[in-house]
């Protein structure tokens, strides 16, 4: 199976909890994860042009902002964005609706659970796009075989043009030759 990168940023490995590092290594599927504990190393990381399949954000710290989390969304949609933050009821209630465009921004309660759900999306999709592949593959190479079967076509229609013109040229030359040998042969010549 294709591996999955994964990005912690605002993550220490060391601090990170059990519960979501086991849902690391649970997995079936070969898991590589960078951990950027600085919001500027992570910015560093993701603008280095690196793809990721997953990007987890810890924003339960101060200084995150809605704006930093819409620039790597648009940078990286391919991704499946977590942002983890502390979120009191009445801000999850108003979060709900940012979701969609944003993330998926969730409670640090709910972290392993999300955490899971984003790596086993990351795998349908990494899925998805080798299927797409193949299948652009092969719809390449049908193309191509329809493209030489209309060229050989094209062809061997105009071998056909040049073979009734020649049949029809040596016809007349037969009905031509043929008046002409019976006009020299008649007895009324």
């Amino acid at each position: 199976m294709v591996p999955l990168h994964v990005l912690m940023v605002g993550f220490h490995e060391a601090e990170f909890s059990p519960s979501c590092r086991s849902v690391l290594t649970s997995l079936e599927s070969a898991i590589v994860v960078q951990w950027a504990p600085a919001f500027q190393k992570g910015m560093a990381q993701l603008e280095s042009g690196k793809s990721y399949d997953v990007i987890v954000l810890d924003c339960r710290e101060e200084g995150w902002e809605w704006d930093h989390v819409r620039q790597i969304q648009q940078e990286h949609q391919a991704a499946v964005i977590l942002e983890i933050a502390n979120l009191s009821e009445d801000e999850r209630d108003r979060e709900k609706s940012a979701e969609d465009a944003v993330g998926y921004r969730i409670d640090e309660t709910m972290a392993p659970t999300a955490l899971k759900w984003a790596i086993q999306q990351a795998q349908e999709r990494k899925l998805f796009a080798v299927e797409q592949k193949r299948l652009q593959s092969q719809l390449d190479e049908a193309i191509n075989a329809s493209k030489m079967a209309d060229g050989a076509s094209t062809i061997l229609h105009n071998v056909g043009n040049v073979l009734t013109s020649v049949t029809v040229a040596a016809r007349s030359e037969e009905r031509r030759v043929g008046k002409e040998c019976r006009s020299r042969w008649s007895p009324y010549h």
